[in-house]
């Protein structure tokens, strides 16, 4: 993940995504540590830039979200993540 990855932390990644989003944000919601997997919740938001189909540009984007990454000697060998993503009105 791109953003930072403390619990309340907010990520803005500008530029990111080939010019897809005009803009992106991660709110990090917390985190849960077991064994060797850290698991993190958090919202994604955006805009598109570009239409992309069947979404016009302009659209929001927005997802609710998790990542669980495996660790190896304190580095990210694996990251699996699951999006929720919500229907937005049209711009």
């Amino acid at each position: 993940m791109a953003a930072g990855r403390q619990r309340g932390g907010r990520g803005a990644v500008p530029g990111s995504g080939q010019g897809v989003p005009a803009w992106q944000a991660r709110d990090v919601l917390g985190h849960t540590a077991f064994g060797d997997a850290v698991v993190t919740r958090f919202r994604f938001s955006g805009e598109l830039v570009i239409d992309a189909a069947p979404h016009a540009a302009g659209t929001r984007l927005a997802a609710w979200c998790v990542a669980h990454d495996r660790l190896r000697a304190r580095r990210v060998v694996e990251i699996e993540q699951r999006d929720c993503c919500e229907r937005q009105p049209p711009p």
